[in-house]
């Protein structure tokens, strides 16, 4: 009979042997005391593994905007980017500084409101404090 590795006894434990091999390790756990310490003490380690990971799951500490989960029309995206071009090239095809301080004034102005609503709606949840998250429905994401 070949020798069981390490990285078998890992895959018996895991389940990821053939039924074949399974066997076979199996009764060599059975008349060998090392390996059964040795696979005793992986077992261990996993189950350590296992509960730091189901502890560690990953839960995020926001949730996007309702309106800003939605998916953005094509109509929209076009009414803001093609402005925001055409301010881009203005200055550009004309040789004026009054242009560009003009077309980058506009530019902000498009923008600003976006930038400001964000801050608001991050302000308003930071406002809102761990006691009201705690309180708010989660989504189990496993």
């Amino acid at each position: 009979m070949t020798p069981v590795t390490p990285e078998e006894l890992s895959g018996y434990l895991d389940g990821e042997l053939s039924v074949e091999r399974a066997g076979m390790v199996a009764a060599e756990l059975a008349g060998n005391e090392d390996l059964a310490a040795t696979f005793a003490a992986m077992q261990a380690s996993d189950l350590v593994w296992r509960a730091a990971a189901g502890s560690a799951r990953f839960q995020p500490a926001t949730e996007l905007i309702a309106a800003a989960a939605g998916r953005p029309s094509l109509g929209g995206m076009f009414a803001v980017l093609l402005p925001l071009v055409v301010l881009a090239l203005l200055p550009r095809l004309f040789d004026a500084p009054e242009l560009t301080l003009l077309a980058n004034v506009v530019a902000l102005a498009l923008v600003l409101p976006w930038i400001v609503r964000m801050v608001a709606a991050e302000v308003a949840d930071t406002a809102r404090g761990p006691a009201m998250d705690a309180a708010a429905p989660r989504r189990d994401m496993s």
